[in-house]
């Protein structure tokens, strides 16, 4: 936009004398001095504005309302000047056409250091103003929001589906690692890891070859193998007892031998010479004042015990048959016993 400069020297005209051609004005005088006018108007904004007209002001100042569009702007220039230095693109700041928000709401975003994409999140939201004021007063960090990223049901109702870590109680069928065999610490213990610790101490309990006792009447070797682990049972000392090995005695130096019967019988006797007519001849004493059948008795003192008479000496009769006999003995000899049953573990 130029400003109006005059282009004829009209006030030089009246010191020129009256014969100067010069002083005469002409038409083309006015021609150019008019054209000069023209230029200079035609370069200026219409007060009133034209939608057609596309002007700049250089250190221009309104006075009284300055209309964008129809629409009075009110800003001060305070405000205006926070766009100084903004490189939004005319789209981007097309984004606030329409925009609602109060410069008190709008200046919540001052000092926001969110970027484009973040802001970005925000496309779309349907969320009311309560619903976004919840956020009012959120010291969470963005790490600490981004917890929730993904979550597709109330956390809460999720959480209350959870067991607590102390004293938890446990529904259904609930699994867990299990420890490797010999685990001494407070972890817990499967079934698979209790089953190969019992089948363990089992086989430690109960190697090969070694005997098992007990008052319950398994029918086989798979219902021993159930009850007490191992593999191979065979029953074992039917009708016998044990006894411990003695190395220094022939019937007892060999594991697993047997001997002995429940009872022992023999016979018993003497000869005829043995069995044959004999006497016995001896000393009878008797109190004092007693006489025997063969008459008086020597007198005969025997201390402390009073007087006794001795008589003379006395043979008895025997009558024998003459001739040998014997005596035929069968012996139990089981001890008192109770009954139980005996395994062996071969395998």
């Amino acid at each position: 936009m130029s400003d109006y400069t005059i282009s004829v020297d009209w006030s030089g005209k009246d010191a020129l004398a009256d014969s100067d051609a010069a002083k005469v004005i002409s038409g083309s005088d006015f021609n150019t001095e008019f054209t000069t006018v023209r230029t200079a108007v035609n370069s200026k904004a219409d007060l009133n504005g034209d939608s057609s007209e596309d002007f700049a002001i250089d250190n221009g100042t309104v006075a009284g309302t300055f209309t964008l569009g129809g629409t009075a702007v009110t800003s001060t220039a305070a405000e205006l000047n926070i766009l100084d230095g903004v490189t939004s693109t005319a789209a981007e700041l097309n984004i606030l056409d329409g925009v609602t928000s109060t410069a008190a709401e709008l200046n919540i975003l001052d000092g926001v250091t969110s970027t484009a994409a973040e802001l970005n999140i925000l496309d779309g939201v349907t969320s009311t103003t309560a619903e976004l004021n919840i956020l009012d007063g959120v010291t969470s960090t963005a790490t600490e929001l981004n917890y929730v990223d993904g979550v597709t049901s109330a956390i809460q109702t999720q959480i209350n589906t959870k067991s607590p870590t102390a004293s938890p109680t446990f529904t259904g069928t609930p699994a867990a690692p299990t420890a490797a065999g010999g685990t001494n610490t407070t972890q817990i213990a499967t079934t698979a890891f209790v089953t190969t610790a019992a089948s363990a101490l089992n086989a430690a309990a109960y190697p090969v070859g070694s005997i098992f006792t007990t008052t319950v009447a398994y029918a086989n070797s798979a219902a021993v193998v159930a009850a007490i682990g191992g593999t191979t049972w065979v029953a074992f000392g039917a009708g016998k007892v044990l006894v411990g090995l003695d190395s220094g005695d022939t019937d007892f130096d060999t594991s697993e031998e047997t001997g002995a019967a429940k009872t022992a019988s023999g016979t018993s006797g003497s000869t005829a010479a043995d069995l044959a007519a004999h006497t016995h001849t001896g000393t009878i004493r008797y109190n004092s004042g007693l006489t025997d059948n063969a008459g008086s008795c020597a007198e005969d003192s025997v201390g402390g015990q009073g007087t006794f008479h001795v008589t003379n000496a006395k043979t008895t009769g025997s009558t024998g048959s003459g001739g040998g006999h014997t005596h035929t003995t069968s012996t139990s000899t089981v001890q008192p016993y109770i009954v139980v049953y005996f395994w062996k573990r071969t395998a």
